[in-house]
C-alpha cells in the first residue's frame, strides 16, 4: 500500500498454493472478510478506514463483479451456509436469502460482531467486542446472547461433522 491509501488485494490460489493471482483490489477499502463458494465464486465483505462507508462485493468467473453498498455498517466479516443464505457481521448483524443481493438487518447494535462461522444450516455463532457470544438456531433470524468472555473476540470457527467417518465400539 501506498503511504496514506487504503486498498487491499484479493488474491487467488487453484493449484494448493504453489502461485496466486490477484483478481481484484479494493481502493480506498480493507478487505474485512471473505468467503469462498469454489475457485471461482467468492463474496468480500469491505469497509473503509473511518467505517462510513462498507460494500458486500461479490467476484465470480472472469469479470463478474458486482456490489452492494452498505453505508454505516462497519463490515467485519461474511458467511454463507448455502450459496444464497448468508450473514454478515459488522454494526449489526445483516441476513441475505438471495445470494448477497440485498441483506436485511436482524439485529442492529452498537457492538462491533467481527465474526461470523455456521455450525449447521439452522445454528450459528457471531462473536464481537465486549466478548459477546451470540447464537441463533434458526438460520440466523434471531439471536441470543449465550456468553460474555472477559475480552474482546475477534475470531471463531467450527468445523462440520464428515458424514464419511462413523464411530463405533
Amino acid at each position: 500500500n501506498d503511504a496514506g491509501q487504503t486498498m487491499s488485494h484479493v488474491l487467488r490460489t487453484t493449484n494448493g498454493a504453489a502461485t496466486w493471482d490477484r483478481i481484484i483490489t479494493t481502493n480506498g477499502q480493507y478487505a474485512a472478510g471473505i468467503h469462498a463458494f469454489n475457485a471461482t465464486d467468492a463474496k468480500l465483505a469491505t469497509r473503509d478506514e473511518y467505517a462510513t462507508d462498507s460494500n458486500l462485493i461479490s467476484i465470480g468467473a472472469s469479470s463478474d463483479l458486482w456490489s452492494v453498498a452498505m453505508p454505516g455498517a462497519t463490515l467485519q466479516d461474511v458467511a454463507f451456509i448455502t450459496t444464497s443464505t448468508g450473514l454478515l457481521a459488522g454494526k449489526g448483524i445483516w441476513r441475505t436469502t438471495n445470494g448477497g443481493a440485498s441483506w436485511s438487518l436482524v439485529s442492529a447494535s452498537t457492538t462491533t460482531y467481527r465474526a461470523v462461522s455456521w455450525i449447521d444450516s439452522s445454528t450459528v455463532v457471531i462473536v464481537g467486542d465486549g466478548g459477546k457470544i451470540l447464537r441463533a438456531t434458526n438460520g440466523g433470524t434471531s439471536w441470543t446472547v449465550v456468553a460474555l468472555a472477559s475480552t474482546d473476540l475477534q475470531d471463531v470457527s467450527f468445523s462440520r461433522p464428515r458424514k464419511d467417518l462413523s464411530w463405533g465400539i
